[in-house]
Protein backbone atom coordinates (compact mmCIF):
# COMPACT_ATOMS: atom_id res chain seq x y z
CA UNK A 1 0.00 0.00 0.00
CA UNK A 2 2.61 2.32 1.17
CA UNK A 3 4.18 2.01 -2.51
CA UNK A 4 1.30 2.39 -4.44
CA UNK A 5 0.70 5.47 -2.46
CA UNK A 6 4.08 7.25 -2.79
CA UNK A 7 4.14 7.07 -6.48
CA UNK A 8 0.61 8.54 -6.97
CA UNK A 9 2.12 11.08 -4.20
CA UNK A 10 5.56 11.56 -6.21
CA UNK A 11 3.63 12.33 -9.70
CA UNK A 12 1.24 14.41 -7.78
CA UNK A 13 4.23 16.14 -6.18
CA UNK A 14 5.93 17.07 -9.62
CA UNK A 15 2.51 18.12 -11.22
CA UNK A 16 1.76 20.47 -8.60
CA UNK A 17 5.91 21.87 -8.73
CA UNK A 18 5.21 22.77 -12.06
CA UNK A 19 2.33 24.74 -12.30
CA UNK A 20 2.43 28.60 -12.85
CA UNK A 21 0.21 28.90 -9.50
CA UNK A 22 3.36 28.55 -7.62
CA UNK A 23 4.56 31.73 -9.10
CA UNK A 24 1.69 33.25 -8.25
CA UNK A 25 1.56 32.73 -4.87
CA UNK A 26 4.80 33.95 -4.92
CA UNK A 27 4.32 36.86 -6.21
CA UNK A 28 1.87 37.20 -3.80
CA UNK A 29 4.33 37.17 -0.85
CA UNK A 30 6.19 39.43 -2.48
CA UNK A 31 3.27 42.25 -3.11
CA UNK A 32 2.47 41.54 0.60
CA UNK A 33 5.67 42.49 2.09
CA UNK A 34 6.47 45.08 0.07
CA UNK A 35 3.26 46.77 0.78
CA UNK A 36 4.15 46.09 4.39
CA UNK A 37 7.90 47.80 4.04
CA UNK A 38 5.49 51.22 2.87
CA UNK A 39 2.65 50.86 5.24
CA UNK A 40 5.71 50.47 8.06
CA UNK A 41 6.88 53.53 6.81
CA UNK A 42 4.39 56.05 6.68
CA UNK A 43 2.49 54.52 10.18
CA UNK A 44 3.41 55.42 13.58
CA UNK A 45 4.86 51.93 16.12
CA UNK A 46 7.22 49.53 15.47
CA UNK A 47 8.14 49.21 12.07
CA UNK A 48 9.64 45.82 12.77
CA UNK A 49 6.82 44.75 14.58
CA UNK A 50 4.67 45.71 11.20
CA UNK A 51 6.84 43.78 9.08
CA UNK A 52 7.24 40.76 10.81
CA UNK A 53 3.14 41.09 10.78
CA UNK A 54 2.28 41.39 7.28
CA UNK A 55 5.64 38.82 6.59
CA UNK A 56 4.39 36.03 8.45
CA UNK A 57 0.89 36.65 7.48
CA UNK A 58 2.05 36.40 3.17
CA UNK A 59 3.84 33.02 3.87
CA UNK A 60 0.67 31.94 5.34
CA UNK A 61 -1.89 33.64 2.84
CA UNK A 62 0.24 32.71 0.19
CA UNK A 63 0.73 28.62 1.02
CA UNK A 64 -3.28 28.76 1.41
CA UNK A 65 -4.41 30.11 -1.49
CA UNK A 66 -2.01 27.39 -3.19
CA UNK A 67 -3.40 24.68 -1.18
CA UNK A 68 -6.94 25.40 -2.21
CA UNK A 69 -6.34 26.21 -5.88
CA UNK A 70 -4.50 23.05 -6.47
CA UNK A 71 -5.86 21.07 -4.02
CA UNK A 72 -9.53 21.73 -5.57
CA UNK A 73 -8.42 20.86 -9.24
CA UNK A 74 -6.46 17.70 -8.39
CA UNK A 75 -8.64 15.23 -8.06
CA UNK A 76 -11.46 16.56 -9.99
CA UNK A 77 -8.95 16.78 -13.31
CA UNK A 78 -8.29 13.49 -12.84
CA UNK A 79 -11.97 12.50 -13.16
CA UNK A 80 -12.63 14.99 -15.98
CA UNK A 81 -9.72 13.64 -18.15
CA UNK A 82 -10.64 10.13 -16.92
CA UNK A 83 -7.11 8.88 -16.05
CA UNK A 84 -8.47 8.21 -12.61
CA UNK A 85 -9.92 5.07 -14.75
CA UNK A 86 -6.81 3.82 -15.67
CA UNK A 87 -5.05 4.14 -12.41
CA UNK A 88 -7.70 2.51 -10.72
CA UNK A 89 -7.79 -0.80 -13.35
CA UNK A 90 -4.26 -1.18 -11.64
CA UNK A 91 -3.80 -2.89 -8.24
CA UNK A 92 -4.61 0.29 -6.18
CA UNK A 93 -7.09 1.26 -4.28
CA UNK A 94 -9.52 4.31 -4.14
CA UNK A 95 -7.71 4.71 -0.56
CA UNK A 96 -4.13 4.23 -2.14
CA UNK A 97 -4.84 6.52 -4.43
CA UNK A 98 -6.96 9.63 -2.21
CA UNK A 99 -3.55 8.98 0.32
CA UNK A 100 -1.24 9.34 -2.34
CA UNK A 101 -2.57 12.82 -3.78
CA UNK A 102 -2.57 14.03 -0.07
CA UNK A 103 1.05 13.29 0.53
CA UNK A 104 1.94 15.12 -2.85
CA UNK A 105 -0.15 17.93 -1.93
CA UNK A 106 1.77 18.28 0.98
CA UNK A 107 4.98 17.85 -0.27
CA UNK A 108 4.78 20.29 -2.30
CA UNK A 109 3.33 22.61 0.24
CA UNK A 110 6.75 21.75 2.33
CA UNK A 111 8.52 22.98 -0.81
CA UNK A 112 6.95 26.03 -1.10
CA UNK A 113 7.43 26.72 2.34
CA UNK A 114 10.59 26.14 2.53
CA UNK A 115 11.04 28.41 -1.10
CA UNK A 116 8.69 31.29 0.67
CA UNK A 117 9.93 31.41 4.56
CA UNK A 118 13.30 32.18 4.11
CA UNK A 119 12.67 34.85 1.63
CA UNK A 120 11.19 36.35 4.63
CA UNK A 121 13.43 35.74 7.17
CA UNK A 122 16.13 37.15 5.39
CA UNK A 123 14.42 40.39 4.22
CA UNK A 124 13.48 40.49 8.46
CA UNK A 125 17.20 40.40 9.10
CA UNK A 126 18.18 42.66 6.84
CA UNK A 127 16.15 45.38 8.62
CA UNK A 128 16.23 43.75 12.05
CA UNK A 129 19.76 42.47 12.26
CA UNK A 130 18.16 39.57 14.39
CA UNK A 131 16.49 36.14 13.78
CA UNK A 132 13.94 35.37 16.85
CA UNK A 133 13.14 31.65 17.63
CA UNK A 134 9.41 32.67 17.53
CA UNK A 135 10.02 33.27 14.11
CA UNK A 136 10.91 30.39 13.18
CA UNK A 137 8.38 28.86 15.48
CA UNK A 138 5.46 30.59 12.97
CA UNK A 139 7.22 29.06 9.59
CA UNK A 140 6.85 25.87 11.90
CA UNK A 141 2.88 26.58 12.75
CA UNK A 142 2.24 27.64 9.30
CA UNK A 143 3.31 24.22 8.02
CA UNK A 144 0.83 22.65 10.63
CA UNK A 145 -2.04 24.35 9.44
CA UNK A 146 -1.85 23.93 5.84
CA UNK A 147 -1.39 19.90 6.10
CA UNK A 148 -4.40 19.91 8.04
CA UNK A 149 -6.05 22.47 5.46
CA UNK A 150 -4.93 20.46 2.58
CA UNK A 151 -6.48 17.22 4.64
CA UNK A 152 -9.90 19.49 4.34
CA UNK A 153 -9.40 20.15 0.57
CA UNK A 154 -8.75 16.03 0.05
CA UNK A 155 -12.12 15.26 2.07
CA UNK A 156 -13.93 18.26 0.33
CA UNK A 157 -12.64 16.90 -3.63
CA UNK A 158 -13.46 13.08 -2.49
CA UNK A 159 -17.39 14.41 -1.82
CA UNK A 160 -17.73 17.54 -4.06
CA UNK A 161 -18.40 17.39 -7.71
CA UNK A 162 -16.46 20.76 -8.99
CA UNK A 163 -13.47 22.22 -8.06
CA UNK A 164 -15.39 25.95 -7.32
CA UNK A 165 -17.19 23.92 -5.00
CA UNK A 166 -14.25 22.19 -2.96
CA UNK A 167 -12.59 25.81 -2.85
CA UNK A 168 -15.61 27.38 -1.36
CA UNK A 169 -15.94 24.91 1.35
CA UNK A 170 -12.10 24.80 2.04
CA UNK A 171 -12.04 28.83 2.39
CA UNK A 172 -15.47 28.62 4.56
CA UNK A 173 -13.66 26.25 6.82
CA UNK A 174 -10.93 28.29 6.55
CA UNK A 175 -12.36 31.87 7.94
CA UNK A 176 -14.11 30.18 10.53
CA UNK A 177 -11.30 28.43 11.37
CA UNK A 178 -9.26 31.32 12.50
CA UNK A 179 -11.90 32.81 14.60
CA UNK A 180 -13.41 30.15 16.44
CA UNK A 181 -12.86 32.08 19.50
CA UNK A 182 -15.13 35.06 18.90
CA UNK A 183 -17.72 31.57 17.95
CA UNK A 184 -17.79 30.20 21.09
CA UNK A 185 -18.15 33.81 22.75
CA UNK A 186 -20.90 34.47 20.24
CA UNK A 187 -22.47 31.13 21.23
CA UNK A 188 -22.11 31.71 24.98
CA UNK A 189 -23.87 35.08 24.84
CA UNK A 190 -26.47 33.77 22.67
CA UNK A 191 -26.40 30.44 24.20
CA UNK A 192 -26.61 28.95 20.70
CA UNK A 193 -26.39 25.23 20.78
CA UNK A 194 -25.22 25.16 17.24
CA UNK A 195 -22.77 27.63 17.44
CA UNK A 196 -21.15 25.78 20.06
CA UNK A 197 -21.74 22.20 18.10
CA UNK A 198 -19.42 23.82 15.25
CA UNK A 199 -16.71 25.59 17.84
CA UNK A 200 -16.50 21.97 19.21
CA UNK A 201 -16.61 20.50 15.39
CA UNK A 202 -14.34 22.89 12.87
CA UNK A 203 -11.07 23.23 13.25
CA UNK A 204 -9.11 25.62 15.32
CA UNK A 205 -7.19 27.07 13.07
CA UNK A 206 -6.29 30.12 15.14
CA UNK A 207 -4.54 27.66 17.59
CA UNK A 208 -2.10 26.90 14.31
CA UNK A 209 -1.57 30.70 13.59
CA UNK A 210 0.92 32.72 15.72
CA UNK A 211 1.68 35.63 13.44
CA UNK A 212 0.73 38.30 16.08
CA UNK A 213 2.75 36.42 19.05
CA UNK A 214 5.60 36.25 16.75
CA UNK A 215 5.45 39.58 15.87
CA UNK A 216 6.22 40.83 19.54
CA UNK A 217 8.73 37.64 19.67
CA UNK A 218 6.77 35.73 21.77
CA UNK A 219 7.62 31.97 21.07
CA UNK A 220 5.50 28.95 22.97
CA UNK A 221 6.73 26.03 24.64
CA UNK A 222 7.81 23.04 23.48
CA UNK A 223 4.40 21.07 25.18
CA UNK A 224 2.52 23.48 22.57
CA UNK A 225 4.14 22.50 20.21
CA UNK A 226 3.71 19.35 20.22
CA UNK A 227 0.11 19.64 20.91
CA UNK A 228 -0.30 21.74 18.03
CA UNK A 229 1.44 19.14 15.32
CA UNK A 230 -0.73 15.96 17.01
CA UNK A 231 -3.66 17.98 16.80
CA UNK A 232 -2.99 19.04 13.03
CA UNK A 233 -2.46 15.45 12.40
CA UNK A 234 -4.54 13.57 14.25
CA UNK A 235 -7.72 16.06 12.76
CA UNK A 236 -6.05 15.39 9.30
CA UNK A 237 -6.17 11.62 9.86
CA UNK A 238 -9.99 11.91 10.90
CA UNK A 239 -10.63 13.76 7.74
CA UNK A 240 -8.83 11.56 5.70
CA UNK A 241 -10.32 8.41 6.57
CA UNK A 242 -13.74 9.68 6.39
CA UNK A 243 -12.63 11.12 2.64
CA UNK A 244 -11.41 7.69 1.80
CA UNK A 245 -14.83 6.17 2.96
CA UNK A 246 -16.78 8.70 1.13
CA UNK A 247 -14.59 8.32 -2.08
CA UNK A 248 -15.01 4.57 -2.11
CA UNK A 249 -18.52 4.49 -2.24
CA UNK A 250 -18.71 7.42 -4.80
CA UNK A 251 -20.05 6.83 -8.31
CA UNK A 252 -17.48 8.39 -10.66
CA UNK A 253 -20.14 8.20 -13.57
Amino acid sequence: MLTKSLAIAKATYLEQIRAKIIYSVICVQILIIALSTFYGRVSYGDHGKILRDFGIFSVSIALILFTIISGSVMVYRELKLRTVFNILSKPISRGEFLIGKFVGLNLSMITLLLLMYPLFLGYSYLLDSEISWALLQAGIYIGFETILLSAVIVFFSAVAVTPALNGMFAISVFLIGRCTDSIFTFAELTDSLILKGLYYILPHLDFLYMGNEAAYGQARGLGSMITSFCYSCSYSGILMVLAIYLFGRRDFN
